[in-house]
């Protein structure tokens, strides 16, 4: 099977959601030397919100070291910067959003920023980020973000219109967990529930900042 073919079957079954075995046949390429760029990207990226960090920094450094497309090698910077905040780099990850939100003003550049700010613990600069995003994007990675920020500073009624904006847009484990626990906390049981059940039926990411035990979690202390 040429490289072509190879890669393409691979990207099918990971659009199809098949992800185990997607990975499998990612790896099994990887290994044989399959290096076109797009099927590549997808097999870092696969990696990154699998939660295998350092093969994942190998992917995209391989790569940034090729002459590649203009975007594909904006993507892969924008996807080390995640790399390197998950491995604890949280100031390269930082300046290297920054970089890229200047030179490529884009929804994902402008959003990974958003996203890693707040998971960093640095909520101004995060909340003026989002912000300014809102302005001209009404995207659910930005609703989401802003709901994330006013819950951690206990603005609850906020944070629901927000995560409720979200949900409209995409449905999220994030959102639904976090307006799962603002609609319990204020007596709506019954949707909290619902909402709670509903986050646990989403895939689930180690980018995120809720996890599947967490949601499982919060549905057995709720039901005991």
């Amino acid at each position: 099977m040429s490289n072509f073919k190879a890669w393409k079957c691979y990207l099918t079954l990971h659009r199809r959601g098949e992800y185990d075995a997607a990975m499998a046949a990612y790896r099994a390429a990887h290994q044989k030397g399959f290096t076109a760029v797009a099927p590549l990207a997808a097999f870092g990226v696969l990696l990154l919100k699998s939660g295998d960090f350092d093969t994942a920094l190998t992917i995209f450094d391989g790569m940034l070291k090729r002459s590649i497309p203009k975007t594909q090698r904006r993507l892969a910077v924008i996807n080390r910067a995640l790399v390197w905040w998950k491995l604890g780099r949280q100031d390269e990850a930082v300046e290297a959003l920054y970089k890229m939100r200047k030179e490529y003003p884009s929804r994902i550049a402008h959003g990974c920023l958003c996203y890693v700010l707040f998971a960093t613990g640095r909520l101004e600069e995060a909340r003026e980020a989002t912000i300014e995003a809102m302005d001209y994007c009404d995207d659910a990675v930005f609703f989401d973000t802003m709901g994330q920020i006013c819950f951690v500073e206990n603005q609850w009624p906020e944070a629901a219109e927000y995560f409720a904006k979200a949900l409209k847009i995409q449905s999220t484990a994030d959102s639904l967990y976090h307006l799962a626990v603002i609609r319990y906390d204020g007596g709506q049981k019954e949707e909290a529930l619902d909402l709670m059940e509903q986050a646990l039926e989403q895939s689930f990411s180690a980018l995120a900042t809720i996890s599947r035990e967490q949601v499982q979690d919060k549905l057995a202390e709720w039901e005991a």
